[in-house]
């Protein structure tokens, strides 16, 4: 896997499935032990995949290892092992108490590494659910992109409770930003 991975590293663009994030993801070791800044050329960076903590980390970590990237785009799909996400496909705004902190107080260990995403100008989020795992990346993703100018979320097509839309995006707002001009823009699809 690394060695293909390797092979590419003077990509200027690169599109990767959820099976290349869940085989890199199962070997925790790789992730730590890689060089880093290993995609300097790479400036678009297309993902298909579904936010479990696997993903969440294989997706830090590339995002940590291509200081170059200016345009991130994910496109989510729904995961059989996403138990809050299943439920009807949204988050269960009253089971999770947003206003304790809850995203806050329970990141993951990788999402606290420090980690500057230097030139990452536009990142598109589209099929965002309302999961708990989207707002842990999205608050790395805000706090860390420090060049970050637009940040486009595209609801899911089943995503249609403007309540549970509102409170989404009202706890977005909440998060503190590495860029005073990013502007997080919800589409409708």
């Amino acid at each position: 896997m690394m060695k293909l991975l390797r092979e590419l590293h003077n990509v200027k663009d690169l599109t990767l499935s959820e099976y290349i994030l869940k085989a890199l993801s199962g070997a925790p070791n790789m992730l730590g032990s890689q060089p880093h800044q290993l995609y300097n050329n790479l400036q678009t960076l297309k993902l298909r995949t579904c936010l479990t903590r696997g993903c969440l980390q294989s997706i830090t970590y590339l995002l940590r290892i291509s200081p170059r990237v200016e345009s991130l785009s994910l496109q989510l799909f729904e995961s059989p092992f996403d138990d809050r996400c299943r439920r009807g496909g949204f988050l269960d705004f009253d089971e999770v108490t947003y206003d304790s902190g809850i995203v806050g107080n329970n990141r993951e260990s990788w999402l606290l590494l420090p980690c500057m995403i230097d030139h990452l100008k536009l990142a598109e989020i589209h099929g965002i659910r309302g999961c708990l795992n989207e707002l842990k990346f999205l608050e790395f993703l805000l706090t860390n992109a420090i060049a970050l100018e637009k940040l486009i979320l595209t609801p899911c097509r089943y995503y249609s409770k403007q309540e549970v839309v509102k409170k989404f995006h009202e706890k977005l707002l909440t998060y503190p930003r590495a860029s005073e001009d990013t502007n997080i823009l919800f589409e409708s699809n």
